[in-house]
């Protein structure tokens, strides 16, 4: 992004996702272990929808923030900078 215009150039656009999701998702065990680890802990979500941030490679932040009191509910620490892909040159 272009900070003094605003706008997003072609470089910025064509970048992989910050959070590598696939590795969020399976740090939870797969897509159905972790859907299955917050319908138990009461957060109400499809599957569809985990399978909706695989595919775009995205996590809306209220949901990563779900899944890191989700971690914490299993003894463990969900650490956002353990995820982050390599920025691209």
């Amino acid at each position: 992004m272009d900070f003094v215009s605003g706008r997003v150039n072609a470089d910025c656009a064509m970048k992989q996702p910050l959070v590598d999701v696939k590795a969020v998702v399976g740090r939870f065990g797969g897509r159905a272990q972790l859907w299955r680890s917050l319908t138990a802990a009461g957060i109400e979500i499809s599957p569809r929808t985990i399978d909706n941030w695989v595919d775009r490679g995205q996590i809306p932040i209220d949901r990563f923030t779900e899944l890191v009191l989700l971690a914490r509910l299993q003894g463990w620490k969900l650490i956002i900078n353990d995820h982050l892909n390599p920025l691209n040159k």
